[in-house]
């Protein structure tokens, strides 16, 4: 595994782990307790903690306030994931988990709002999306023992008979909007707290409002196993995903299905052949970057982050 370099100024304070290292003290916590939250804080997330709008939820202080307070919650049975600051693991390219360009501004963010002094580690924000392109074997016995196997609630916009194909039978489910699901949270909140005392394992995915459903159930003391698998969920999902690594790896999402929802025609592996050799050789020009030093392919100008706009 390679390292980012750290500065001795503004990088050693807030460091991300590994995928790995996320992974092992997930198991190990959901082994021996029975409340264990995982949060994971994406870019989106701090942008909307910047007074800026994001693609699927539109800005608000109350908004903003609730996921600052999660992101606030200090105990070792809370694991907040971040992607900032974190190692460069084998695969990782531009639209595959590569650091975020604005990377440091959102780093210099967070150490601001949380108040930093001393080195902070969090986890990483990228385990469930990187363990299911990359460690196919690990995700599926992640998934066989820790979520198909719990009476577990799901909440969310991906219909309960798509998402049953990668989670299993859904004991409850609550259906939020595709979009600024916090906006109308007090419609749906109310579904969550009639059954979550009847489960093991919740299982949020409603964008922005993810943070909020951890958050509120911690305040609770929800004896539960919440455990944020983020846009995995679009393996299954019939609606069109945005996101880069979905479109560059969707393939690979088919074999962290059940097996019985899986796609093994011939077909199937015909295009999963042809998709992997394109991306393996994608990998190899990204570790070789034959052109970016040379001066007749200067490096173009970044815009800052988009789509979103400050308030």
């Amino acid at each position: 595994m390679e390292e980012y370099t750290h500065d001795i100024n503004r990088q050693n304070i807030l460091i991300s782990k590994s995928t790995i290292e996320t992974y092992h003290t997930l198991c190990d916590l959901l082994d021996k307790y029975n409340k264990v939250y995982y949060s994971r804080f994406g870019d989106g997330d701090i942008f909307i903690l910047m007074g800026r709008s994001q693609a699927n939820h539109e800005y608000s202080e109350q908004l903003a306030g609730e996921i600052r307070q999660s992101l606030s919650i200090d105990h070792p049975q809370f694991l907040r994931g971040l992607q900032i600051n974190y190692p460069h693991e084998k695969g990782m390219t531009k639209g595959l988990f590569e650091r975020y360009y604005y990377n440091d501004e959102m780093r210099d963010f967070v150490i601001e709002i949380l108040n930093l002094s001393s080195p902070a580690i969090f986890e990483s924000g990228w385990f469930p999306n990187y363990y299911s392109v990359f460690k196919l074997v690990e995700m599926n016995r992640f998934l066989h023992h820790y979520i198909r196997s719990k009476k577990k609630m799901f909440i969310g916009s991906v219909p309960e008979i798509e998402i049953q194909k990668l989670f299993g039978e859904i004991d409850y489910y609550v259906e939020t909007p595709r979009k600024n699901a916090y906006t109308y949270i007090d419609l749906w909140w109310p579904e969550i707290l009639k059954n979550v005392d009847n489960v093991e394992l919740v299982l949020p995915a409603a964008g922005m409002a993810t943070r909020v459903i951890a958050k509120r159930l911690w305040d609770l003391n929800k004896d539960v196993h919440c455990i944020d698998l983020g846009s995995i969920v679009d393996a299954v999902s019939s609606f069109p995903s945005s996101r880069k690594w979905i479109k560059l790896k969707r393939h690979v999402l088919n074999r962290i299905l059940q097996p019985e929802f899986r796609d093994n025609s011939l077909f199937y592996w015909i295009k999963y052949a042809i998709k992997e050799t394109g991306l393996f050789f994608r990998y190899l020009f990204y570790k070789v970057d034959p052109f970016m030093n040379l001066p007749i392919f200067p490096k173009a100008k970044r815009k800052k982050p988009g789509p979103f706009r400050r308030l």
